[in-house]
């Protein structure tokens, strides 16, 4: 492995992190058709350009909340390796970020949708204390629900 790769990863902490980073890094890597080393070697000013185009070309292309997904791993990459370029013009070139379905909350009408199409009580529960939504808790997990009788004592 590279040095370069080798001193990028050992910047990044998460595992998950490493693998999001690495796969595009290498999306960037196969854009501009050139190897690690040799990106490196070339002039900031004209890494500031080459970067610089594939920025605008991700703006083009892509949803406009992935473009910081698929840029700063060059920015940790370039970081890591001592290549100062003017980082702060390259995210002044990003677009606006577009708010998803998912992050303005479900209606009382969605709600009330969800929980008619729940087949029993405890789904019905879950989609409650969850706050209905999907992404709420993902290691939430439904297990058996003991029921505890009361005495009227």
């Amino acid at each position: 492995m590279n040095r370069c790769i080798r001193l990028f990863l050992a910047g990044i902490k998460s595992e998950k992190t490493k693998k999001d980073y690495l796969k595009n890094l290498e999306r960037f890597r196969k854009s501009m058709d050139i190897d690690y080393e040799k990106f490196l070697k070339l002039t900031p000013k004209k890494i500031q350009v080459i970067v610089e185009d594939y920025v605008l070309n991700l703006v083009e292309k892509e949803h406009p909340n992935s473009v910081p997904t698929f840029y700063y791993p060059i920015h940790a990459f370039l970081e890591m390796n001592d290549v100062m370029i003017n980082f702060k013009k390259m995210r002044r070139l990003f677009p606006a970020k577009v708010k998803t379905s998912v992050e303005r909350g479900w209606t009382t009408e969605e709600i009330q949708v969800m929980l008619k199409s729940c087949p029993n009580l405890r789904t019905r529960a879950a989609i409650h204390f969850e706050n209905a939504r999907n992404t709420g808790q993902p290691e939430a997990k439904i297990n058996p629900i003991t029921c505890w009788e009361t005495s009227d004592a």
